[in-house]
């Protein structure tokens, strides 16, 4: 254990000498070293040894590595010394004097630690105060964490009553509200209530999971109904590209996501490369050539337009895969045959020469 936190110790020079862009570093004080140090915790009998080490390294944790120390607690500390953790935590919090904004920041990088320790005791009340102490604007984001919290304790009345207390504007956590909703009512058994939500997630996020959570409220005997509805809706209002042929691909309605496709190639977007290559990777796997040609063909030029020759080699497997597909194609409804298409783009970036080049060579292959 003393290695362990001697380790831990060493965060500062640590991540002082390196360029931890992408976080790998810090991840092993994160994960790993939290790992051991949980590990052999579990062997110690001197609790308020263990509860005095995590109080000194979380206060003096000046790169956020040692969040998970607390986050961890539960599996080597007692309820008590939970709950003597955490009132010492607050205390700590309450002792600071919060002028500056630096001494706010450590008073409020205190009562995350107590909201962390009232969630592992299940203590909704505790985590309430907690909460409003850190934000005391009350928020969206604080109003739905509450009442999540409560949830958790098996409080659905009163986590009903937090869920009510979120701004009916704030779009942005109406997909997590509704959720939260779905739990509360499901555990009060409000079912009127419950089909409701439920038909409003569907609407907002059309995919089979929410489907399924919708028929297994409302009936499985609605499928074919609501299935014919929602794709009646989106081909009369097409919004998402992926999301919405996704819908009808997952539904076994290959036709009808093609004809999408067709009517509404203008607002395909092949910047979003890892979206619209599934998509064409499941039209080629249902044979349907002409309508992955026009994905593969947008994911190209959307490598073109953009001019960079470090993902030049991603359009020339793109050029490469659509001359696979062209001898497949038996009628192009409508779509430029290959032939055109080449002598098109060949034209429009003639210039792009190191593209050409990787394209030739990848040809001698």
């Amino acid at each position: 254990m003393e290695l362990v936190v001697a380790f831990f110790e060493s965060d500062n020079k640590v991540l002082e000498s390196c360029d931890d862009s992408y976080g790998n570093v810090g991840e092993v004080f994160r994960y790993d070293a939290t790992e051991l140090f949980t590990h052999y915790a579990q062997d110690i009998e001197d609790k308020s040894y263990l509860s005095d080490l995590v109080f000194k390294l979380y206060q003096e944790d000046e790169y956020g590595v040692r969040e998970e120390l607390v986050d961890h607690a539960f599996q080597f500390l007692p309820e008590e010394a939970l709950r003597s953790l955490a009132q010492r935590f607050w205390e700590n919090a309450e002792n600071i004097d919060k002028t500056t904004k630096d001494s706010q920041y450590d008073a409020r990088h205190s009562l995350f630690a107590v909201e962390s320790l009232a969630r592992q005791l299940h203590d909704a009340p505790l985590y309430e105060r907690a909460a409003l102490a850190t934000w005391p604007d009350l928020s969206s984001k604080t109003c739905l964490d509450i009442t999540e919290v409560y949830l958790e304790a098996q409080e659905s009345e009163k986590a009903l009553d937090w869920i009510k207390k979120v701004p009916p504007e704030m779009a942005l956590d109406d997909y997590k509200r509704d959720k939260l909703l779905l739990d509360i009512y499901r555990k009060i058994d409000n079912q009127e209530k419950l089909a409701e939500v439920a038909q409003r997630i569907f609407r907002q996020h059309k995919d089979v999971d929410n489907l399924e959570e919708l028929l297994s409220i409302i009936g499985e005997d609605q499928r074919e109904k609501v299935i014919a509805e929602t794709s009646q809706e989106i081909m009369a209002n097409p919004s998402s590209f992926y999301y919405d042929i996704s819908f009808l691909l997952d539904t076994n309605q290959v036709d009808l996501a093609q004809k999408y496709v067709l009517e509404n190639e203008d607002t395909l977007n092949g910047d979003q490369y890892g979206l619209m290559l599934t998509l064409a990777q499941r039209f080629e796997k249902e044979n349907r050539f002409p309508v992955s040609t026009i994905i593969y063909r947008e994911l190209l030029e959307s490598i073109l337009r953009r001019a960079q020759s470090k993902y030049y080699k991603y359009g020339v497997r793109y050029l490469k895969k659509l001359e696979k597909l062209a001898p497949q194609v038996s009628d192009w409804q409508g779509v430029l045959p290959h032939e055109l298409y080449f002598k098109k783009i060949a034209e429009t970036h003639a210039r792009k020469k190191s593209f050409w080049d990787k394209y030739e060579r990848e040809g001698q292959k």
